[in-house]
């Protein structure tokens, strides 16, 4: 399934950026591209000397159509990587390079680290339960480092909606807000009407009140942004990529359905069980059915064809069934 807003690059396009980054001599040994993912065209690049190999990420073209918490995304998550590398706390990949100028080329692009392990989902089938539960433990464990690391004020990194909201509940209407806004703009069906959907956020956000503390939150911790390397016979998380979507907000925002997929080992990284307050259940099911929302109304803007639409569209509907009984 591709997404449009990823580009086929020439070798010859990508041997230019190269040599801006990283000098005139520098020898590319291979190119290959990376075909997952479904924002940023991606390439691992091999050089001949002994420099690290590097993935290279470029960014939609600025005219792209996209959601608006989506603009200039790269540009955030190079503010997210100013936060990590200060923190010194996450297992991430080193930024090698990056160019914002968009004069060699009309997008931005970063250059960083390509890590030796493999993606999570590609070796899931092979690992025993024994395995699995202890890389879901080192999750947690990861996701909770990182939620130790609290900001000034809620929102998306630079200027994306909620960016310096003084509360989460100002945050998380401003992320619903731009989404349904986009929705709406773009003309995609839901199960109700808009203004519904509007009013049952708006009737439950007195809730979001009880979060005080905006901490760092990845939202996107799918196992195919979980990097997981074979040590002594060990699996072992290496690193976790694919930060552009972070923002500073509630720590059980963590999307519920990817969270969910690791389960109980999960929970024991993370060194707490999830709130049990009726607000904190309500908050929750905003969440993932925030998450639910994104996935349907970003298809408009990534796919001819999405093969997850049904699933979603299904789910979508569950949710907004439940959330109205509330």
């Amino acid at each position: 399934m591709e997404s449009t807003t990823k580009k086929d690059f020439s070798p010859e396009i990508i041997t230019e950026l190269v040599k801006a980054q990283f000098g005139s001599a520098t020898q590319i040994k291979s190119l290959t591209p990376l075909t997952a993912g479904w924002f940023n065209s991606a390439y691992q690049v091999e050089f001949t000397d002994h420099q690290l190999d590097a993935i290279l990420r470029i960014a939609p073209h600025p005219e792209q159509r996209l959601l608006t918490y989506e603009h200039d995304l790269m540009r955030k998550e190079l503010l997210v990587y100013e936060t990590l590398q200060r923190a010194g706390t996450i297992p991430v990949p080193r930024l090698l390079a990056y160019d914002l100028s968009r004069q060699l080329i009309e997008r931005d692009y970063m250059f960083i680290e390509k890590l030796s392990g493999r993606p999570l989902d590609q070796i899931l089938d092979s690992l025993n339960e024994t395995q699995k539960e202890h890389i879901h433990r080192q999750i947690g464990e990861i996701a909770a480092a990182a939620q130790s690391i609290q900001g000034e004020s809620f929102g998306y990194f630079g200027d994306g909606p909620g960016s310096g909201s003084s509360t989460w509940r100002a945050a998380f209407s401003a992320f619903v807000d731009a989404l349904l806004d986009d929705g709406e703009t773009l003309d995609v069906a839901l199960p109700l009407p808009y203004d519904r959907i509007r009013t049952l956020f708006q009737v439950q956000s007195h809730t979001l009140d009880e979060v005080h503390t905006p901490v760092l939150v990845h939202w996107d911790l799918w196992p195919v942004n979980i990097f997981v390397i074979e040590k002594n016979g060990q699996f072992e998380v290496e690193g976790i990529i694919d930060w552009e979507r972070a923002y500073w907000g509630d720590p059980e925002s963590e999307p519920p359905l990817a969270v969910r997929f690791y389960g109980p080992a999960f929970y024991q990284g993370y060194g707490k069980d999830l709130t049990d307050t009726p607000e904190a259940t309500i908050r929750r099911k905003m969440y993932n059915l925030y998450l639910l929302l994104v996935m349907k109304i970003e298809a408009k803007v990534r796919f001819e064809e999405a093969e997850h639409l049904g699933w979603v569209q299904s789910m979508l509907e569950k949710e907004l069934r439940e959330f109205e009984q509330l």
